[in-house]
């Protein structure tokens, strides 16, 4: 092996390095592994701060997504406590807030870690570059070459750790984010489910409003089985083609009312009968039973007219019209009274009339002539007498 002889280089005694020197190259090597180690237990302090800020991350995470569930329970009872599920979606916005911030925090302390990452890489490079040089001054400076370039294995192997930290500690940053991410839209579905829920129950309210008028209304009603009224019953005027009141499945035949005070009687459609202040009107024949008849109990039977010329008759639909009375009182009877032919007699009379007046005419003119006794004796001989 050569000697290290200083700056010289081997083979030059002039210029031989005391120990002195070599010592001091490999105290140098040994400042620089110190420093290395100091450097990789600062990326490890850095890292374990990282971890830590991880941890929080992911602690508040938790507790967003605790909040998020708390909340998501309170919209499922927001029918009887909307106002909890309102307060519970507040605390679930503030707890992803509180996330979104450690999440910042851990992204922080991750930069941290990475810079003291870059710090320890390049003190390793150092300590390398010295190791290096403290190996070619001596054996022992060699020894503690090969010492440092352990050390700066280690510390490259702590820095290699620090960045696995440093990436976990990002990937629990992300995932923290992901989580508060997750934790808003959890609130936010349950500010909808409060809101679903308002109107639900105001849907409820306005059916109970509802079915309590229609409870009203029932009870105002007469049950189809019957029932007893105490208020008047009001219906429809109705029409002839339509009264009413009708039976069965005859839409056209039944009661109703033309104007006020009237009440009609429908049937097939046309108006029959009618009562008003006036009397009771018929728009068809009037019959009576086999053994019925048109009677006056209590007063003399009386029929009238009301409109001058009109008079009355008496008609058989079979025989045909049996006598007449005019407005006037003059009466015709096809047949007889009491067994007379009225048509015979009246032929009788006339001619009988005709008779006595042309007797009277006779005696006149002898009362002209004879005596008035004589006259008297004749007109009684003309008239029967």
């Amino acid at each position: 092996m050569g000697i290290y002889r200083g700056t010289g280089g081997t083979g030059d005694s002039n210029t031989d390095a005391t120990i002195t020197e070599v010592t001091q190259k490999a105290a140098e090597a040994g400042a620089s592994a110190t420093a290395s180690a100091n450097s990789a237990t600062a990326a490890s302090s850095s890292a374990s701060g990282a971890s830590t800020s991880a941890t929080n991350a992911a602690n508040s995470a938790t507790a967003s997504a605790n909040s998020a569930t708390a909340s998501a329970n309170s919209a499922s009872g927001a029918s009887g406590s909307a106002s909890t599920a309102t307060t519970k979606a507040s605390e679930a916005a503030t707890s992803a807030t509180n996330s979104a911030n450690s999440a910042t925090a851990s992204a922080n302390s991750a930069t941290t870690a990475s810079n003291a990452q870059t710090a320890v890489a390049n003190s390793a490079t150092a300590a390398a570059n010295s190791a290096t040089a403290a190996a070619s001054s001596a054996s022992t400076a060699t020894t503690k070459a090969s010492e440092a370039s352990t050390s700066a294995g280690t510390a490259t192997t702590k820095a290699s750790e620090a960045a696995t930290s440093a990436t976990n500690s990002a990937n629990s940053a992300t995932a923290s984010a992901n989580s508060a991410t997750a934790a808003a839209s959890s609130a936010s579905g349950a500010s909808g489910s409060a809101s679903t829920a308002t109107t639900k129950a105001s849907e409820a309210a306005t059916s109970a409003t509802n079915a309590a008028a229609s409870a009203a209304e029932a009870a105002n009603k007469l049950p189809l089985a019957g029932g007893t009224m105490t208020g008047v019953l009001k219906i429809p005027d109705g029409s002839s083609s339509a009264p009413s009141i009708t039976f069965g499945d005859d839409t056209n035949t039944g009661i109703f009312s033309s104007y006020n005070d009237i009440i009609n009687i429908a049937v097939g459609g046309y108006t029959k009968a009618a009562v008003s202040p006036n009397g009771v009107y018929s728009y068809a024949h009037v019959y009576s039973g086999t053994t019925s008849a048109f009677r006056n109990y209590g007063g003399t039977w009386t029929a009238n007219t009301g409109l001058t010329g009109n008079g009355f008759a008496f008609t058989n639909s079979v025989d045909g019209t049996a006598a007449t009375i005019s407005s006037t009182g003059n009466a015709i009877f096809n047949g007889t009274v009491n067994g007379v032919d009225i048509a015979t007699r009246d032929a009788v009379l006339t001619s009988t009339t005709t008779t006595a007046n042309n007797a009277v005419t006779s005696i006149n003119n002898l009362s002209t002539v004879y005596d008035p006794i004589g006259a008297s004796v004749a007109m009684a001989i003309a008239l029967g007498g």
